[in-house]
């Protein structure tokens, strides 16, 4: 898996993070690899609040976007109660996650993207 995850728990949440290259027609696998990874690491702990920061780079793919959007309510569903993903350096990528966003908010997971990780964080741990 060229995509690097670290994760760690920090208190009241988890953090983790994404680093390496994207190579388009893997995105997909690899990224949901990662969040069934968060997922696994969420129930060991008892954290539902988790903090995602990418610092991928490489070219994004609308349809593995796609297909990540439409996996990922049933690998989160019931594991986590709030998560904040920071897109880190890639505007495109960024705009790509706000369709995740908003597919993953419709299946009643508390969720939002971001450019900056401390704002991220500040919403993470608001009530």
């Amino acid at each position: 898996m060229p995509i690097h995850l670290a994760i760690e728990p920090r208190g009241d949440h988890l953090r983790f993070e994404v680093t390496g290259e994207r190579v388009p027609e893997k995105l997909a696998d690899e990224m949901l690899e990662v969040w069934r990874r968060v997922a696994e690491k969420c129930r060991a702990t008892g954290l539902g609040r988790v903090l995602g920061v990418s610092r991928l780079t490489g070219p994004t793919s609308a349809a593995q976007f796609y297909r990540i959007a439409g996996e990922l309510p049933a690998i989160l569903g019931g594991v986590t109660s709030k998560v904040a993903y920071v897109v880190l350096g890639d505007p495109d990528a960024a705009r790509r996650a706000l369709f995740v966003e908003n597919v993953v908010g419709n299946h009643g997971i508390r969720s939002r993207v971001f450019e900056d990780e401390a704002r991220a964080l500040a919403w993470l741990l608001e009530a």
